[in-house]
């Protein structure tokens, strides 16, 4: 645990430094975006190719800004043993950091919680976890060009459920009946249990689905 909470330090502090570089970039974009629109005479042929420039600028600082954000927030993770995560928010975050992952294999992630405020007392970091693997199996088994949805919702019983829906255009992917003998499959179970030796884990009809219950604070 100290290994990871040294991580975590490491990371926010760096995570801070880049946005302090990504904030001097906007500025000085912005100034010269000023500079560039008190031309108004023609004088300067270049001034909308260079006004297409500075916007790319803008749009590439802004999702710069949006990924160390999230990334600062994942690496405090590891500040506590113990917390009550908003689990849509914990999901779009896991989402936002493995865009890059699911580009590469052309597979997109959706979250469409049932409830925007959903909570579960739980260790965050082992709930990253278990969402990460479980997004990394599905898109090992993905077909190119393949939309997977994550709904949560809370039962009765108030237990949660994370449910992971793989469509394509052709219609639901089936090739989730045949995880289950796979050791990916053996690792997520392990971490699932990890988190409560009451978790449940399934995949039936092209759907994933986690059950979890809350846990108390130790």
């Amino acid at each position: 645990m100290k290994e990871t909470l040294f991580m975590g330090k490491i990371t926010a502090t760096a995570t801070h430094e880049l946005k302090n570089v990504l904030a001097i970039i906007r500025e000085s974009g912005g100034l010269m975006q000023d500079f560039l629109d008190m031309v108004n005479d023609g004088s300067f042929k270049y001034k909308e190719k260079f006004g297409g420039i500075l916007s790319k600028v803008e749009d590439q600082v802004r999702r710069g800004d949006e990924i160390s954000t999230q990334l600062n927030r994942f690496a405090h993770t590891p500040d506590s043993d113990f917390t009550s995560e908003n689990v849509p928010e914990v999901i779009d975050q896991v989402i936002a950091l493995t865009q890059r992952i699911a580009r590469s294999r052309e597979v997109s992630f959706v979250n469409r919680p049932h409830q925007s405020m959903l909570t579960l007392t739980c260790e965050p970091v082992k709930l990253r976890m278990l969402l990460f693997q479980s997004m990394e199996l599905l898109m090992k088994n993905a077909k190119r060009g393949e939309r997977i949805e994550i709904r949560s919702r809370l039962n009765e019983n108030k237990k949660t459920f994370i449910e992971f829906c793989m469509e394509s255009d052709s219609g639901r992917n089936q090739s989730l009946d045949d995880l289950e003998t796979s050791g990916e499959w053996k690792e997520l179970v392990a971490t699932a249990g990890a988190i409560n030796s009451k978790a449940g884990l399934s995949s039936d009809s092209g759907i994933l689905t986690l059950e979890l219950v809350n846990m108390d604070y130790k």
